[in-house]
């Protein structure tokens, strides 16, 4: 009788700890979602709600930045016309005339694709001695300095952003640049551009 008792005690203790160790089991262990209903990754309504922003994000980021970029571009090549412009005039003090050799002025020239046109050494009416500055990244945008001595009045410390007519993203910088709205068209070094002067 007590062997049997004993038996059954010793059944009883073995189920108690394997209860135990389950329940101690459940607790250390991550939950299994799958019995709880979860699903595992992302639906697919998800993924195309975060395609969605991504997408809302981009069409409003993207014109903004490139607005800033083009900004900066044109604010680099009015500095550097700004450069060659001081540089010449202190050739002219020196020797009398300007210069069309970029190697005889002191000026450290800029990386990148820029085109800088040099005066002519003695400028005429029809002639006049001008500073020609442009970017490969804004093909539709020339910017203009007269020297002080240009050999035509009108165009003796003037400065100007050139800009396409067909472009209106030329002509929208070249009025911010300027601070103008509307073009002058006067006297214009190129044919199919609205002229912006800056106020001296």
């Amino acid at each position: 009788m007590n062997k049997k008792i004993f038996a059954q005690n010793k059944n009883h203790s073995r189920m108690f700890l394997s209860g135990i160790s389950t329940l101690l089991k459940k607790a250390v262990e991550p939950p299994d979602y799958k019995f709880r209903g979860w699903k595992k990754g992302f639906t697919l309504i998800e993924l195309l709600i975060v395609v969605l922003i991504i997408g809302i994000l981009a069409a409003v980021a993207l014109p903004q930045y490139q607005k800033a970029v083009d900004k900066a571009r044109l604010v680099q090549l009015i500095t550097i016309a700004t450069s060659v412009k001081q540089a010449e005039e202190r050739f002219f003090l020196s020797e009398g005339k300007y210069t069309d050799t970029k190697d005889l002025l002191d000026i450290s020239w800029p990386k990148g694709d820029f085109g800088v046109t040099l005066p002519t050494p003695v400028g005429t009416l029809y002639n006049p001695s001008l500073i020609k500055v442009t970017d490969a990244n804004l093909p539709d945008i020339l910017i203009f300095f007269g020297t002080s001595i240009s050999g035509n009045p009108t165009w003796n410390d003037l400065r100007a952003c050139y800009a396409r007519k067909q472009s209106a993203r030329a002509n929208k910088l070249c009025q911010q640049a300027a601070n103008i709205s509307t073009p002058s068209n006067q006297d214009g070094q190129e044919d199919g551009y609205n002229q912006y002067y800056f106020a001296n």
